[in-house]
């Protein structure tokens, strides 16, 4: 655990505005530092000061001056096309409203902050129209600064701007059979591998895709990866949507830990069954993204290296304040 003022390399602005260390501590209210409209933000991020642990940092204070930041996460309108199931932020149930005052405060902090990476989410930014007008203007006068986009990459209307408009365009998966993603977010899947193979084969963005576990899709997780392998994007990563707080371990059939057993399995046959795709595309490592899903698939360093897969599979601690990043050259140079 690195001790490190968070705060002062990158922070997470809420959708309504408020500002926190990272996206990790937004439902934490002792760790809103303001609100992007406060006329004093500056001051108060400089003295900020609160007492925070995750898998990687123990928060500091730091230096009282702010420098270049690697990182500003943004949270845009709840606006959304989907009606996600396990969506924590209820953007099914929004309204969509957002201030938009804040456009005009979000461009000041990323002149003060004038960060490495600006990250954009939302609700789904490739549907809300003045967001869109706004990341243009953003990529106008901060033309030193990457653009991140996270998107659930199923309007496929928007792929030209997508691939004109960001650095990195990273993809979040909820299951790989469209029944289940269909059932999951109401979103036919056939538009996402468009978008997907689109960003891909246009070479003007780094894809990156990353699959959002739950009890329902885990199952599919060696299809997702198979299929991965083959488009070959920058970075993959598997991400926990609180899997084992709807899981029941306690059956009499033992029912959860045999899926989980069979999952496992498949997922080390696959990936021996793909090494040719691994050889031929030099294949980055797929990300386990923290302990609660290694714990959950029952998967460790030595459970990789037994099974000679641990050239293709790298479990790594939850790291909130980048918690999108990836090991690429134009990505991960700029975040780490």
């Amino acid at each position: 655990m690195v001790k490190t003022a968070c705060h002062k390399e990158g922070l997470f602005i809420q959708s309504n505005g408020d500002v926190f260390p990272c996206c990790g501590t937004w439902n934490k209210p002792n760790m809103k530092i303001g609100n992007i409209r406060d006329n004093d933000l500056e001051s108060k991020i400089k003295a900020f000061s609160a007492v925070c642990k995750c898998e990687s940092y123990e928060l500091v204070s730091g230096s009282s001056e702010l420098g270049r930041y690697k990182e500003i996460n943004i949270e845009t309108s709840y606006a959304c096309q989907a009606t996600c199931a396990m969506c924590c932020v209820n953007a099914p149930e929004s309204d969509g409203y957002y201030n938009n005052e804040n456009y005009l405060a979000l461009m000041k902090l990323l002149k003060l902050t004038n960060p490495d990476n600006i990250m954009v989410q939302g609700g789904e930014i490739l549907v809300q129209n003045e967001t869109m007008n706004w990341i243009s203007q953003v990529k106008q006068e901060m033309s030193k600064s990457n653009i991140t986009l996270i998107t659930n990459g199923n309007n496929i209307k928007k792929v030209e701007y997508a691939k004109e408009t960001f650095d990195n365009i990273q993809v979040s998966f909820v299951g790989f059979q469209n029944l289940t993603y269909k059932t999951l977010m109401g979103l036919d899947i056939k538009h996402t591998f468009n978008f997907c193979e689109q960003i891909f084969n246009s070479a003007s963005s780094n894809l990156f895709i990353k699959y959002l576990l739950s009890p329902l899709n885990l199952h599919e997780l060696p299809l997702f990866i198979e299929w991965s392998m083959g488009i070959n994007p920058k970075g993959v990563i598997i991400h926990d949507s609180n899997t084992s707080g709807y899981i029941n371990y306690k059956t009499g059939d033992d029912y959860w830990n045999k899926i989980i057993q069979r999952t496992r399995e498949q997922i080390v046959k696959t990936i021996h069954n793909n090494k040719h795709i691994h050889k031929k595309y030099n294949f980055k490592k797929i990300i386990i993204g923290g302990n609660n899903i290694a714990k959950l698939l029952q998967i460790d360093e030595k459970y990789l290296k037994n099974n000679k897969i641990d050239d293709f599979i790298e479990i790594q601690p939850v790291n909130y304040r980048f918690i999108n990043s990836f090991e690429s050259d134009s990505y991960a140079t700029k975040t780490f």
